[in-house]
């Protein structure tokens, strides 16, 4: 039941930075919920000290910081600056351990900074993003270690379309080029792909890292050697996706094996092709 003064409002009205809608609306946001009434100038002035949107913003982190703490505001909100289409509620939950009521009081802070397209937190403009990625991220190695985590984190998803999203992206993001290709060679990974026509993706992972897809996912079918049926149907799948790799004899070699596997006799005698 506080207002600003007339001084107050002329102070705010006539800095060139308040014609921006989003500058203006911050402003308020940092005086409505963190300014002491009695500091209410001082506050107006040091927000008002920003040069820019950007340095706007580092206030406003610092300012969360000293309200949430800094290693909390700086995991939750580096781990969704690093991830590559958001993270729900349950997932930064469990990507951090953090306190559900705590982390809702932090998301609601944020809320006109924040969007939640299918559920998932990301950032709704880039300057938030861009005060993250300088005051969390901008360690090389902090941020390759937030993308690792993610990238183990997703390895492990049940959901395969979030894995398939997630996974190789941060392996990718983080350099791993190893590990970029053995979940790549993931079978599961490559049925999802392929049913859900996102196989162009994979093309651009392997391309990235320079690895052979042929000897990878070889190593990968090995596995199921001993269920023919199954090692059929996933040898067809990667048959066919390394014909659009243009690697015509691995592919050709694959696609004989099947062959081979489908004429063979199965349960009273029928072919095992049947069973494909």
């Amino acid at each position: 039941r506080k207002s600003l003064g007339q001084r107050q409002l002329e102070n705010i009205a006539k800095d060139p930075k308040a014609s921006s809608p989003l500058f203006l609306r911050t402003l308020l946001e940092e005086l409505r919920i963190a300014a002491d009434f009695d500091l209410l100038s001082e506050t107006i002035e040091h927000y008002l000290g920003a040069s820019d949107l950007d340095e706007l913003f580092q206030f406003v982190l610092e300012r969360m910081e000293s309200d949430y703490g800094a290693d909390f505001v700086s995991s939750i909100l580096g781990f969704i600056a690093a991830s590559r289409r958001g993270l729900s509620e349950p997932e930064l939950i469990e990507l951090t351990h953090a306190e559900r009521t705590k982390l809702s009081v932090l998301l609601l802070a944020l809320d006109y900074h924040l969007m939640k397209p299918d559920g998932r937190y990301t950032f709704f403009h880039d300057y938030l993003r861009r005060a993250v990625q300088r005051r969390y991220l901008a360690n090389p190695l902090i941020e390759r270690e937030r993308h690792r985590k993610l990238a183990l984190f997703f390895g492990k998803h049940t959901m395969m379309a979030r894995r398939f999203e997630e996974e190789p992206w941060q392996w990718n993001a983080c350099g791993d080029k190893r590990k970029l290709a053995e979940c790549l060679a993931n079978l599961d990974l490559l049925a999802y792909a392929v049913d859900n026509r996102q196989d162009h993706e994979l093309l651009q992972y392997w391309s990235a890292s320079g690895q052979s897809a042929e000897e990878h996912y070889k190593a990968s079918l090995e596995a199921l050697e001993v269920q023919p049926v199954e090692y059929a149907k996933a040898a067809l799948r990667v048959s066919e996706f390394l014909t659009t790799r243009s690697e015509y004899a691995a592919a050709e070699s694959l696609a004989s094996e099947v062959l081979t596997i489908c004429e063979r006799p199965g349960v009273e005698g029928a072919p095992l092709g049947e069973a494909l």
